[in-house]
């Protein structure tokens, strides 16, 4: 009886897949970690982060404060610390 679903073929891997999944030497890699750890998407930690600058956070912000593409503003710093609850760590954060 033949299957109705074709074979299932492995992906090639690529460089991506010898990266590490967080990097904690980084801005971008802690948010990451920390908003990993809290179980939050990045539409989520926008809309913590939104509050406390009261306007609006769009994910691909979030995105780019990851990546280390965008350095968020001393502002959003604050406002992520909010967030996370973590005024007293803004240390660790920031350094690396």
């Amino acid at each position: 009886n033949p299957s109705k679903f074709p074979p299932v073929v492995p992906r090639k891997s690529s460089p991506k897949d010898k990266l590490p999944l967080y990097d904690d030497s980084t801005f971008g890699g802690r948010l990451r970690l920390m908003r990993k750890q809290r179980d939050w998407t990045q539409a989520e930690l926008a809309r913590y982060i939104g509050f406390g600058l009261h306007r609006k956070v769009y994910t691909q912000e979030v995105s780019r404060w990851e990546r280390g593409t965008v350095p968020p503003s001393g502002a959003t710093v604050r406002a992520i610390l909010l967030a996370f609850s973590l005024a007293g760590f803004d240390n660790w954060l920031l350094s690396g």
